[in-house]
């Protein structure tokens, strides 16, 4: 059947990291908490020393490559789906946070498409201590930039014309690869460019170019939680500025761990 077709194909979790040890269990425990059975970790770790947890582990699922000399994370995202023993290859980020039902979700609609992203997504400011949502393919009244170092500032949308906004949902949609899942075959047809940032939007348009089956769906249930720090130069632009009490309700209380 369908789904039995779907569970037999093993996932392929593969971070790309760098001066992030302090990450690393979280991150291990994200993908141990996956509720799909067939599963494999890989990280790829260019930073100045390696991380003593990942290389304590015995995990026979987790393969652990450190590489002292500095790549873009271009260069890595290509290394890791190299490494990638899995039909299916998604993308965790060493800082954010996936809940256990994350892999069975994005499997699942990998079954129809040969590359799945949210759309819409929850994200925590660890210097706001705030909690948003960002629907990015809808323009709002009212958006709201969010810069780690700076305060949050009301975004105009209003003084864009019709075009601008189409464009500017174009724009959003493509990127954000913590989200990215798609087959080792459509990576195979079009690799990543070894470039250090917007590696992921440049992908997407790639595979967009080669008319290949992209799907896309709003996260309404919890599956993902951006964490943004004081260090990421990133911004994004949600909708809506969510009540913090919210994060723990959505999450649970494995949440804690990442928004303290």
């Amino acid at each position: 059947t369908g789904l039995e077709s779907v569970v037999s194909r093993k996932v392929s979790v593969v971070t790309p990291t760098y001066g992030r040890g302090h990450h690393m269990q979280r991150l291990y425990s994200a993908f141990e908490a996956q509720t799909w059975a067939d599963k494999e970790l890989v990280v790829l770790d260019d930073s100045p020393e390696p991380s003593l947890f990942m290389q304590s582990l015995t995990d026979p699922r987790v393969r652990y490559v450190y590489e002292p000399t500095r790549m873009s994370v271009g260069e890595k995202r290509n290394r890791l789906a190299e490494l990638a023993t899995g039909e299916l290859i998604a993308h965790f980020d060493d800082d954010d946070y996936y809940s256990p039902r994350y892999l069975e979700r994005m499997a699942g609609y990998l079954e129809s498409c040969e590359m799945v992203k949210l759309s819409g997504w929850f994200a925590w400011s660890t210097t706001h201590r705030a909690f948003f949502y960002w629907d990015t393919a809808a323009v709002a009244a009212v958006h709201f930039l969010v810069e780690s170092n700076k305060a949050i500032r009301v975004y105009d949308v209003s003084k864009k014309t019709d075009e601008e906004k189409t464009l500017w949902i174009q724009k959003n949609l493509v990127g954000y690869g913590f989200s990215y899942a798609y087959t080792k075959a459509l990576w195979k047809d079009c690799p990543f460019p070894e470039q250090q940032h917007g590696e992921d939007r440049v992908f997407l348009q790639d595979v967009l170019r080669l008319n290949r089956e992209i799907g896309m769906f709003a996260d309404r249930e919890g599956l993902a939680l951006v964490v943004r720090h004081a260090h990421d130069s990133s911004v994004v632009i949600p909708q809506y500025i969510l009540p913090d009490f919210m994060v723990q309700q959505v999450f649970g209380n494995a949440i804690q761990a990442y928004i303290s």
